[in-house]
């Protein structure tokens, strides 16, 4: 079972129902425009061996005092390390996909649905390539539902709505400014030629996420 998720709170219909099943977790990347780099300073186009699609050049859109809002969560626009909000890693939330005794959820402490912490590759191309869990993560005896719903936070000790991950899908739909191309798709750069000219700048901000991927192998349990 694989999701591939592009917006926040996005749903996803699997192919079972109120299942028990064992899950492994295969594979996970989770991609970051990437100015590449941290704080101010991007880098241009050809230094450590990223692709123009991912990469912010010099540009005011990440300068530090930068924000922008996607559905009424502002924040700022560079890529940080920090112990308030760490753009190295997600809190990633499966609602749906349960585990526990007797799958029963305690309302004092909002259930019991799967969350797992994966890290980022900060918007730096070599980062996607490396494969993440070295060994699968495995969890035994869960039940999952038909309906999943992917909901994730960066780490961080700020309050949750302070650390929601912003997608760049969810960003392209924020009104104001033309955010995407005649055909629909996101416009990165600023002249829409996917940034192959030196002059071209992304205008995405660069610690949006432009997607996550999730790999689960699911073996179902059978009743004898």
């Amino acid at each position: 079972m694989t999701l591939w998720v592009t917006r926040q709170g996005q749903d996803f219909v699997t192919s079972g129902d109120l299942q028990l099943c064992d899950v492994e977790l295969l594979n996970a990347s989770v991609e970051l425009v990437g100015e590449p780099g941290q704080g101010n300073a991007g880098k241009t186009a050809g230094q450590n061996n990223n692709h123009n699609t991912t990469i912010n050049f010099l540009n005011a859109v990440n300068d530090a005092s930068a924000e922008s809002t996607v559905y009424g969560v502002t924040g700022g626009n560079r890529v940080l390390a920090k112990t308030h909000i760490n753009h190295g890693h997600v809190n990633v939330n499966i609602i749906g996909m349960t585990q526990g005794h007797q799958f029963r959820r305690d309302t004092s402490i909002g259930g019991n649905d799967i969350s797992l912490l994966i890290p980022t590759d900060n918007g730096i191309i070599p980062g996607r390539i490396v494969n993440w869990p070295a060994n699968s993560l495995t969890l035994e005896n869960v039940h999952l539902q038909q309906n999943l719903r992917v909901e994730c936070a960066f780490a961080g000790t700020w309050p949750v709505v302070k650390r929601v991950c912003r997608f760049v899908e969810d960003w392209a739909d924020t009104p104001g400014g033309t955010k995407r191309n005649a055909d629909g798709t996101v416009r990165y750069y600023v002249n829409d030629d996917e940034g192959q000219s030196s002059s071209q700048e992304c205008q995405v901000p660069s610690n949006l996420i432009n997607a996550m991927k999730l790999v689960f192998k699911v073996t179902p349990r059978i009743d004898l």
